[in-house]
């Protein structure tokens, strides 16, 4: 008959969804109004009969972040046993990645999972509920919760913070109106519209509001990308945003259904890639792929998914792929740009702050930012962890992390 799909998550998130995922409907007339395929539905749901085709065919994936991992697991689902995963480090997660320090758990990589709203296009989420990783309803967290603080460590005005806040979040949705408006030929680099919209608002404040203002929207600004003057105003803003949660036994957790289903025995750790040859000269040759990896271990199969970071494809994509990839494909891993991002947690045994959750936002201006040599240059927030008593966490992104590192 044709029903609604059963989804756990619908008391979740507290969100109707009634379309049925049946087409054409097997009744007439249907319950349900439209009787349509559910796109997102389809594409989370894995299908039980599996997907037609040859199921003998021999599948890498190269990397074991929640992207390889979900693919493995959809195409082992869907009957293809000879899939395998190549993993350079020992342990599968990629950016996920989630240990105990004292007495919290800390995110070593993604601090929370985005599009809580949206449990059809997040893998995590799904497998959060269906596993019970989750405290029922969700809370979702808010970045800009917390308090802006001066280079002196006092708190900024109020009035002129969520002033300067608004300000910002309505440029913010004027880049993404020019974004569907204006013809890609005639975009404007985001980091000049933004200067031009904070100089103009910069020029109605008193001169003593004015310096304040300068500083917090410098800091919230770091909070787009550290460096916003190689996005251009049509590429802005191009992703569906929603409410993000924590998991709160870590993230990795998400992970071991996926893992079961795929079977530990198809993942191969600490094979790191050297080179792909791929192609061959007649469709019927085989094998069409062989991978071989630094540590002389070589696997056939006749297609390959790459779901590496795009700083390992920008180094290695010269010497990974033989024979090279297209000049188009080349020259857009090359346009693509790379986020610094990093952490640091700092354990105390004997704290020196009032224990409460709230983030403390450390802002500075131009000149302030020039005196500094140290990674502190690039600290945008530093917040209490967690469930813990004990833990501050320091969030640094930009140069300053490469600097940092070194």
């Amino acid at each position: 008959p044709c029903t609604k799909p059963n989804i756990e998550t619908e008391s979740v998130i507290h969100e109707k969804k009634d379309i049925c995922v049946y087409s054409p409907c097997p009744k007439d007339p249907c319950p349900i109004e439209p009787c349509v395929p559910d796109i997102a539905s389809q594409g989370s749901i894995i299908p039980e009969e599996g997907i037609p085709g040859k199921k003998d065919v021999s599948i890498i994936v190269i990397g074991a972040g929640i992207a390889g991992l979900s693919c493995a697991q959809r195409l082992v689902t869907a009957g293809f046993r000879k899939t395998i995963v190549l993993e350079a480090e020992d342990r599968p997660g990629g950016r996920i990645h989630s240990g105990w320090l004292t007495d919290a758990i800390i995110e070593k990589g993604r601090d929370w999972c985005e599009e809580m709203t949206n449990p059809f296009r997040n893998h995590i989420l799904q497998l959060g509920v269906k596993n019970r990783l989750f405290n029922i309803p969700l809370s979702g967290v808010d970045p800009s919760q917390g308090l802006l603080l001066g280079t002196d460590c006092t708190p900024l005005p109020l009035p002129v913070s969520f002033m300067a806040y608004n300000h910002i979040a309505e440029i913010i949705k004027q880049i993404e109106c020019i974004r569907t408006k204006v013809p890609p030929t005639q975009s404007d680099l985001v980091d000049s519209y933004i200067g031009v919209r904070v100089n103009q608002m910069l020029k109605r404040l008193p001169a003593n509001m004015a310096m304040t203002a300068a500083r917090i929207l410098l800091g919230l600004k770091s909070y787009l990308s550290p460096s916003m003057r190689n996005v251009v105003s049509d590429s802005f803003g191009a992703f569906a945003t929603g409410a993000s949660f924590r998991i709160p036994l870590g993230s990795l957790g998400a992970l071991a259904p996926i893992i079961t289903d795929i079977s530990p025995k198809r993942i191969h750790y600490s094979k790191q890639v050297l080179n792909i040859r791929w192609g061959t000269v007649i469709p019927e040759q085989h094998p069409r792929a062989v991978v071989k990896c630094r540590d002389g271990s070589v696997y056939t199969g006749e297609y390959v998914v790459i779901t590496c970071p795009l700083g390992v494809l920008k180094n290695y994509m010269k010497t990974m792929f033989c024979p090279p990839l297209s000049p188009a494909k080349t020259e857009a891993i090359a346009s693509l740009q790379v986020g610094h991002i990093g952490k640091v947690f700092l354990e105390y045994e004997q704290p020196f702050w009032v224990w409460r959750e709230t983030r403390i936002h450390q802002h500075w201006n131009d000149d302030e930012l020039c005196k500094r040599n140290d990674f502190t240059r690039g600290m945008i927030a530093l917040e209490e962890l967690s469930g813990s008593e004990f833990v501050l966490a320091a969030k640094i992104r930009g140069s300053a992390v490469e600097e940092w590192k070194n």
